[in-house]
């Protein structure tokens, strides 16, 4: 349910003659609200925010994933932004070394690579005159 792969059948069923209610629409529609529970009792305040107004578990996980998606890119900007700021200032460079390395660490974490020759220009450029 949660990635759309499952469609719907359509909510009314023809024998012909008559249009019934179709039960296995009923069935998918029950089925996806105890997945989007599930979604919702599961996150947090903040991803339960953003689900608030998901008419479907489908769509529940789509504004998550765009949600986060965003909030991870500005994730990335800040940590570049953090590592290409910082200076040994009174630091002694052990300590100025490691505080680049976290940075770069945690940008591995995320999938964003800190290739080792721009982690050494950074260093050069943070040690200043």
């Amino acid at each position: 349910y949660v990635n759309g792969n499952i469609i719907f059948p359509s909510p009314m069923a023809s024998t012909g003659i008559d249009t019934t209610i179709n039960p296995t629409h009923t069935h998918c529609k029950h089925q996806d609200h105890y997945v989007f529970l599930a979604l919702l009792g599961s996150c947090g305040p903040d991803a339960q925010i953003v689900m608030t107004f998901a008419m479907s578990s489908t769509n529940a996980w789509i504004r998550l994933n765009k949600h986060y998606e965003y909030q991870s890119r500005t994730h990335i900007v800040s940590l570049n932004e953090r590592l290409s700021s910082i200076t040994k200032g009174t630091s002694n460079v052990i300590e100025y070394l490691r505080s680049l390395r976290v940075i770069a660490d945690e940008l591995a974490l995320i999938d964003h690579l800190v290739d080792d020759l721009d982690l050494v220009i950074i260093a050069l450029n943070g040690l200043g005159p």
